[in-house]
């Protein structure tokens, strides 16, 4: 087995007549967009899905092609992988090669020599076909997501008079925290804590709110009476594409569809400006349901997975 990790090395020899050869990023892309193209229709088109491994310059140390030294030169590379202390993903394999689980236990041992063993190893954006062999090497699920992507669309909308609509605000921070806050916890989505809820509305409105027609496509809604807040949906944007950033309604309102109203009121909005939007839901989360009914497709499932207290095989 190979050194320690380092930016700077372009070559680790694995066990097995297996190594790891540092790939160039742009070339690296092409084998990922066309091997993981099962989620490619959920990105905006083939330039944008290049660009996001190509053009990141945090990720290019960490990508590398998977070879196999007793193959002639020239055929040696078998599939590709993006791998760092604590972290990998995007692992592909090219066909005919398929020995998944030789791959695994080859990353597996480097993880375990390269890692800050006090933290989970994560496996992130696994495919549905891959989640079982990376099971076997004692990873163990930690979420279940899906993308999911419907075309955007006049809709006629209609509220109760006893309901306020208006778009986010700065000013309205503390009522949007404590407001996904209570949904999620309810819900079970995920550890919930004051403070990540806090950060991920400071981010949403700090990039997303003062944008038109982003702001536009988002709605508030309060009880008109005591003026709360009782349901939120935030559009962001990702990749070029309006994204659901978060969407929620106070446990004591649901069952009126003000979510539902308020998904359809992004579409009316976005309509003529964009031509889809897009949305990530834990699979099993009951708004899945929702979405469905709502026309967006559903794209495939992708897993996190971690491996806790590791231990050398």
């Amino acid at each position: 087995m190979s050194a320690q990790w380092s930016e700077g090395t372009v070559r680790y020899q694995l066990a097995d007549g297996f190594g790891l050869g540092r790939a160039e990023p742009a070339e690296f892309a092409v084998y990922q967009t066309i091997y993981r193209s099962a989620d490619a229709v959920f990105l905006q088109n083939w330039e944008r899905s290049l660009s996001m491994i190509a053009d990141s310059q945090f990720l290019a140390p960490r990508i590398f092609w998977i070879e196999q030294d007793q193959r002639p030169a020239g055929e040696r590379r078998i599939g590709g992988v993006i791998i760092a202390p604590n972290i990998v993903s995007n692992l592909i394999l090219l066909p005919p090669f398929a020995d998944i689980d030789a791959i695994l236990r080859q990353l597996k041992k480097l993880l375990l020599q390269w890692s800050d063993l006090r933290l989970d190893i994560i496996a992130s954006s696994v495919l549905p076909d891959q989640v079982e062999h990376y099971e076997r090497r004692g990873f163990r699920r930690s979420e279940v997501n899906r993308c999911m992507i419907r075309p955007t669309e006049r809709f006629e909308v209609s509220w109760e008079d006893d309901l306020r609509l208006s778009r986010p605000l700065q000013t309205e921070e503390d009522d949007l925290t404590r407001l996904f806050y209570q949904s999620f916890r309810e819900l079970g989505l995920g550890e919930q804590t004051m403070d990540s809820r806090r950060g991920a509305v400071r981010h949403y409105l700090s990039r997303y709110a003062e944008v038109e027609t982003l702001g536009r496509a988002s709605t508030c809604v309060r009880d008109a009476a005591s003026g709360q807040l009782i349901a939120a949906c935030l559009i962001s944007l990702w990749e070029k594409w309006p994204l659901v950033f978060d969407v929620a309604v106070h446990p004591g309102w649901r069952g009126r569809g003000i979510a539902t109203r308020m998904l359809k009121g992004a579409l009316n909005a976005l309509a003529g400006e964009y031509p889809a939007l897009r949305l990530f839901v834990a699979v099993g989360n009951e708004a899945e349901a929702l979405y469905r009914g709502l026309g967006f497709l559903a794209g495939p499932a992708l897993t996190n997975l971690r491996l806790c207290a590791p231990k050398s095989e």
